[in-house]
């Protein structure tokens, strides 16, 4: 009788690959998911289906797969057990270069498990080669070869569906909450839509808002449990927020007097969920009898607005551009740039009672400037002064942190700025359609990151969120839609 000769099975231990290590960088965590393919019988081809023993069951990350994690598993199942060897499998990079990793098997010595040694930096193509895997009674397992690619933003789901891009003056669209779950305020069917992870789908939250009619300059903000609240104008003012699956305005149209235009100027209100109260800030301009647009600050607490101090405005001339920040101490700041041509910014602090200016009020050119708070609870404002740069309340002066950007675009253009609850301060803008930056700043200076690889109708950026792990996260407009996608760290 013949006997099949049963080789001695290699225990599941990590094994170390002989190969060349390539220089790589660290990050925070990803994900990426595995769907099955059970290929064929050629390394890098799909031939027949397998027969014999060994076949892949599936693999992951997915052939061709051009939005991979850096921390995405690279794993292989077989349909039954298999032994490994430092050997069986190798990792390459561009040009072919080696990438060493280790190899381990699961306890059930069907899961191949290949990592890199060194964490990957984005962006990326890797290629991964089956040499040479075997049963555990030695015969030739399935072998097979197959790419993907890590780029350095990864897609955050679909775009979620909007009808046209958002204009440079509206807040961001864009906010998370303590559980990173990311919303964003589309225009498409008016509506707030979350998503829970990067490979999730788009959720609508409640039915359309403002009964579906036409709305512009929309933004959104989220309390620490992810309940939404937007702002947008139509002809005044509209906050809402949503009570189960219903959108509701928060004690009517704001607040008795018009918002938006003057001069051709439109300009949409920013929001600001308090951490300290959980109390909803809002600054937005409103026209004031025929004069000119006047910049106020209100709260919302309890089912009641209330007016926080008089009108910002330091000067005769109109407030556009309005920005609310609060800190996790409490802390607030305002910020709004004057009509005139150049444009005046005016950083402004609440002192319990009324509004302090910070400083001296500085030119900005037409660039939208963006505000938010530091670890230390001083503001942190990014505009043209008279180049683009980024610039910080030392608690005597402002200084600038770091060169400058560049020059002060002659456009006018968007940018915006987001923090997490540690700190974290990332910047994101546009100088032009089709054109994204996005930058971490420290209060040594700013780094920029790889810029995000263009897709169709490649527009203005539209906001910046940092996750808890601080990682940013941003957007703008494609067709029919806006894309986000986060840091790949």
């Amino acid at each position: 009788m013949h006997m099949r000769r049963t080789a001695k099975l290699i225990p599941p231990v990590l094994f170390s690959a002989l190969a060349l290590t390539a220089t790589f960088g660290s990050g925070a965590c990803g994900s990426s998911d595995s769907s099955g393919d059970n290929g064929g019988g050629d390394a890098g081809k799909d031939g027949p289906i397998w027969t014999a023993p060994g076949a892949i069951v599936s693999f992951s990350p997915t052939e061709n797969d051009d939005n991979v994690s850096v921390h995405a598993p690279i794993q292989i199942v077989y349909d039954e057990a298999v032994q490994v060897t430092p050997q069986s499998v190798s990792l390459s990079g561009p040009g072919s270069t080696i990438v060493a990793t280790t190899v381990r098997l699961s306890e059930d010595r069907k899961t191949v498990t290949v990592t890199p040694v060194s964490d990957l930096v984005a962006p990326t193509t890797l290629t991964l080669t089956i040499n040479d895997i075997r049963t555990a009674d030695g015969a030739a397992a399935q072998t097979r070869s197959w790419s993907w690619t890590v780029p350095a933003w990864l897609k955050v789901g679909k775009p979620a569906p909007a009808k046209s891009q958002g204009p440079y003056q509206a807040a961001t669209r864009l906010a998370i909450d303590s559980k990173d779950r990311i919303s964003v305020f589309t225009d498409g069917d008016v509506a707030v839509n979350t998503i829970e992870s990067a490979r999730g789908d788009w959720t609508r939250r409640g039915g359309p808002l403002n009964g579906g009619q036409a709305t512009s300059h929309q933004t959104v903000a989220v309390n620490r449990d992810g309940a939404p609240f937007v702002a947008f104008l139509a002809n005044e003012t509209h906050v809402q927020g949503l009570s189960d699956t219903s959108w509701l305005d928060l004690g009517g149209t704001t607040h008795g007097v018009p918002a938006g235009g003057f001069g051709g100027v439109v300009c949409g209100p920013s929001l600001a969920v308090e951490p300290t109260t959980g109390k909803l800030l809002l600054a937005h301009t409103v026209l004031v009898n025929d004069a000119g647009l006047k910049m106020y600050v209100e709260s919302f607490a309890n089912g009641r607005w209330a007016h926080e101090g008089d009108a910002l405005n330091v000067s005769s001339d109109s407030a556009t551009f309005p920005n609310i920040a609060a800190s996790n101490t409490g802390k607030r700041y305002a910020m709004y740039q004057t009509l005139a041509t150049p444009s005046t910014a005016y950083v402004l602090t609440w002192t319990g009672s009324g509004w302090s200016s910070v400083g001296a009020p500085a030119s900005v050119g037409s660039f939208r400037s963006a505000l938010t708070i530091d670890r230390d609870d001083k503001p942190v404002v990014f505009g043209c002064f008279p180049d683009l740069q980024f610039r910080r309340w030392d608690g005597s002066q402002w200084s600038t942190i770091g060169p400058a950007v560049g020059s002060c675009p002659s456009e006018a253009a968007s940018a915006y700025v987001g923090r997490n609850d540690q700190g974290r301060i990332f910047a994101a803008w546009s100088i032009k359609q089709g054109d994204v930056h996005v930058a971490e700043v420290t209060a040594g200076g700013w780094t920029p990151l790889p810029t995000p690889a263009a897709f169709p109708s490649f527009g203005l950026v539209e906001g910046v969120v940092v996750d808890s792990t601080g990682i940013p996260v941003t957007s703008w407009g494609i067709d029919g839609g806006i894309q986000v996608v986060r840091s790949n760290k």
